[in-house]
């Protein structure tokens, strides 16, 4: 297992360019971004121009600070995002995106199944090619 940690601060910007498998973001308490892959899952983290990028050619785990905004362009595989108080933007998801206890959530193209469960503020979605289970959104749909 790779594992990398650095301080990205309370507001960090992450951006996520493309992960070869599936993704899983976690929120807590903290200024470090923890970033787990196996070991030869080529897993880059790198400071660049006010937000932090990652890429990695495998699945992935993010323990981020809970106010952090994500912006995922890619992913090969399913994402499950849990406990995150800034924006979640997705670009194309080829697997299901779960969603729990996150703040909001935008996201372009969803090829499998879309569940969220306990969202703040606004969901916007352009494209799910499987089913949508949503429950517990406070923000518009």
């Amino acid at each position: 297992m790779e594992t990398l940690t650095i301080d990205v601060g309370q507001q960090a910007r992450l951006r996520l360019e493309s992960i070869g498998g599936d993704l899983r973001l976690v929120g807590q308490p903290g200024t470090r971004l923890r970033a787990q892959a196996p070991s030869k899952g080529d897993l880059r983290v790198v400071a660049r121009g006010g937000e932090t990028v990652i890429t990695c050619a495998s699945s992935c785990m993010l323990f981020l600070p809970l106010d952090a905004d994500v912006a995922v362009e890619a992913v090969t595989g399913d994402v499950r995002a849990h406990a995150l108080a800034g924006l979640l933007r997705a670009g194309r998801v080829d697997g299901d995106v779960s969603v729990r206890r996150c703040a909001a959530l935008q996201a372009e193209t969803i090829a499998g199944d879309l569940t969220v469960r306990r969202l703040e503020r606004d969901l916007r979605v352009k494209q799910i090619g499987g089913d949508g289970r949503l429950e517990q959104i406070d923000g518009s749909v």
